[in-house]
């Protein structure tokens, strides 16, 4: 099976993503002794410069998706201009072992339409059920990483349909940026045409459009708080469960900075979740406006938890 072909058959669980205006500091993405430059998705290296993953963004944890959900096979994917070596490396409590060192722009890991690209797969040994997974690159000339991310080839056990409420009151800005990143966001816009995706925007404010296009809806709605707010958007989530084939309600405020890649991996997540696991809530993690290095949050616990 061609490259291309196991990609259209696979699910990527995890993308490795760049500094972005989300948060523009380098070092939660990756580390590097040298300064590495980004464009769009693309990661510069210059000749003799290392450039590793094992950070809060990029690492895989094998153990939470061996845990909770029925994923076997993991794959490291990268695609790559330049020549250098590639070494995929799982970091255990007490030990750190390389899996596989991989020559890339030399021999038939060429692409036939962009030569100058090399495509890398590595699969994750079945024995490796804990610890983190991440990447380290050695450019030997001027290297530009396109992308690198992990998937797997497993059939997902659940359909996924997501309905994404929102409680807003007076934040019209704040929101229309999230619904300008859902709305371009491409296998977001997939997920709204064959998975019945859906945003709701409950608007204590009553200041909101009609409308905002396809796959997104608006309810004003008096000012009731959060609380009341989201109670409003779950009420209308369960009126249309069988119209959207709705499985998943997602909680979201209107004064976040959203990261899209949170919803694909959660997508991911769901996807293979166990049978034990599946009514158990997923808590989401924020970090501070001010200082975004800093994780405000990762879950909350009510009467007892």
């Amino acid at each position: 099976m061609s490259d291309q072909e196991m990609l259209r058959t696979s699910l990527i669980l995890q993308n490795c993503l760049v500094p972005d205006a989300i948060c523009s500091n380098p070092g939660i993405y990756y580390r590097s002794s040298e300064e590495f430059q980004t464009d769009c998705c693309c990661v510069r290296l210059k000749a003799g410069q290392e450039l590793v993953s094992n950070t809060y963004m990029n690492m895989l944890d094998v153990g939470a998706w061996k845990k909770y959900t029925t994923v076997q096979k993991i794959h490291f994917l990268c695609r790559i201009e330049g020549k250098g070596t590639i070494i995929l490396i799982h970091q255990g409590q007490n030990n750190r072992k390389e899996i596989r060192e991989v020559r890339y722009g030399y021999g038939d890991r060429k692409s036939p339409t962009h030569p100058e690209m090399t495509t890398l797969q590595i699969e994750l040994p079945k024995e490796i059920r804990r610890g983190m997974l991440y990447f380290l690159v050695k450019a030997e000339t001027a290297t530009c990483l396109h992308q690198a991310a992990f998937f797997t080839e497993d059939r997902p056990d659940n359909r996924v349909s997501f309905s994404l409420v929102i409680c807003s009151y007076r934040r019209k800005g704040w929101l229309e940026e999230n619904l300008k990143k859902i709305t371009m966001d491409p296998a977001l816009q997939k997920l709204a045409r064959e998975n019945g995706f859906v945003v709701r925007i409950v608007d204590n404010a009553g200041e909101l459009a009609d409308s905002y296009g396809p796959g997104i809806r608006v309810y004003p709605n008096e000012n009731t708080g959060g609380s009341g707010g989201f109670s409003r958007g779950m009420e209308e989530s369960a009126k249309e469960k069988d119209r959207y084939g709705t499985s998943h309600v997602i909680l979201m405020d209107d004064d976040v900075k959203l990261q899209t890649e949170s919803l694909h991996r959660l997508y991911a997540l769901l996807s293979y979740i166990k049978p034990e696991y599946r009514q158990e809530p997923v808590a989401g993690r924020m970090f501070r406006l001010d200082y975004r290095e800093m994780q405000y949050t990762a879950a909350e616990i009510w009467n007892g938890g």
